[in-house]
C-alpha cells in the first residue's frame, strides 16, 4: 500500500494539469495501490485538450477541471493527489495553473506533484524514437531572444518527471538538460554532442502552438544550418501536438510511487532561466573575479 500523510489507501485516484502554455490538458486517472503490479491497475479515466488565450486560463481551466471530474462521476474531496506541470513555459499560464493547484491541494490537505512541462512535451516524441541513438530536443519560446529547452537522448527523457528543489529529491536523469538560454547556447551544446559521438543523430520538436513563432524567428532553419541535416531524424506523425493528458497522468503517477509528491504549498513555478549576472557574464557585460 502507498501512505499519503497518515492514511494508507487502495484505490487512489489523480487529478492533473498544465497550463504552461496555449496548449494544455488535464486528466484524471486511477489504480489499485494493492495489486502486486499497480501500473498493470492503473487507467486514464479522462482526459481534456486546453486551447487556451492568455486572458481566459483561469475561466478556462476551472471549467475544464470542472467538465473532467463530471466525466469521471468523481467529486474534488474524492481526489487523493493531484498535479501540476509547474513549467518552464508562460508566466500568466504557470501562475494561474500552479496558483490554482496550490489552493485546491491545500485545502483539501492532499499532496501535489510538480511535473516538468518540458519533460511532458518531449514525451511523445521520446517514447516514439526510445530505441533510437537520437539526442532530442524540444523548445518553447522565452523572453528576450531566449528558449525554453530541453535535450537528451530518449530513454533519459523517460526518466525525467520532477526536478530536484533544495532539499527535496527529484526524479530526473543525469543526462538530460533543461534551461532558459539563448538559441547559440542549445545549438552549440547538441553540435559538441554530434561532434564527439559520431554515430548520435539529433531531432527537434515544439508545440504546435509554437511553430509559427519559430518559423518567424527562424529558429528551425538555424537549427539545420548548424547541425547536420543528413543526422535529423524526422519525428513521426502525431508526436508533435502538444502536452499529452494521459503522460501527464502517468508521470504524476511515476512520482507517486516514487515517494516524490510533496506538499502544496512547497510547490512553485519553475522558470529555469539564468540569473542576470549570468546571462551578462556570457554576453562580456561582466568580469570574471580574478582569483589569487
Amino acid at each position: 500500500m502507498i501512505s499519503l500523510g497518515c492514511q494508507y489507501l487502495t484505490e487512489m485516484k489523480l487529478l492533473a494539469w498544465d497550463t504552461s502554455t496555449t496548449s494544455g490538458a488535464v486528466v484524471a486517472a486511477e489504480w489499485d495501490a494493492t495489486a502486486k503490479d499497480p501500473r498493470a491497475t492503473f487507467r486514464i479515466v479522462a482526459e481534456w485538450h486546453l486551447s487556451l488565450e492568455t486572458a481566459v486560463h483561469s475561466e478556462r481551466l476551472l471549467w475544464a477541471i470542472h467538465q473532467v471530474l463530471k466525466a469521471c462521476a468523481w467529486d474534488l474531496a474524492s481526489v487523493d493527489v493531484f498535479g501540476v506541470g509547474v513549467g518552464p513555459g508562460s508566466f500568466t499560464g504557470l501562475r494561474i495553473g500552479v496558483t490554482t493547484a496550490r489552493q485546491l491541494a491545500h485545502t483539501l490537505g492532499k499532496p501535489l506533484v510538480p511535473v516538468s512541462s518540458l519533460a511532458l512535451l518531449v514525451r511523445p516524441a521520446a517514447r516514439m524514437i526510445a530505441n533510437e541513438n537520437v539526442l532530442v530536443c524540444a523548445t518553447r519560446p522565452s523572453a528576450k531572444g531566449e528558449v525554453f529547452a530541453i535535450w537528451g537522448r530518449p530513454a533519459g527523457l523517460l526518466e525525467c518527471v520532477v526536478r530536484a528543489d533544495g532539499d527535496r529529491a527529484g526524479i530526473w536523469s543525469k543526462g538530460v538538460e533543461c534551461r532558459a538560454t539563448e538559441p547559440s547556447v542549445v545549438l552549440g551544446a547538441i553540435a559538441a554532442r554530434l561532434k564527439r559521438e559520431r554515430g548520435l543523430k539529433w531531432t527537434w520538436m515544439t508545440d504546435v502552438a509554437d511553430k509559427e513563432a519559430y518559423r518567424h524567428e527562424g529558429f528551425e532553419a538555424q537549427m539545420v544550418t548548424e547541425l547536420a541535416e543528413k543526422r535529423r531524424v524526422p519525428l513521426p506523425p502525431g508526436s508533435q501536438f502538444g502536452v499529452q493528458g494521459r503522460e501527464l497522468g502517468l508521470m504524476v503517477w511515476e512520482a507517486v510511487q516514487q515517494q516524490a509528491a510533496r506538499e502544496a504549498l512547497a510547490v512553485r513555478p519553475s522558470y529555469d532561466r539564468d540569473s542576470e549576472a549570468e546571462v551578462k557574464l556570457r554576453k562580456g557585460e561582466l568580469k570574471r573575479a580574478a582569483v589569487e
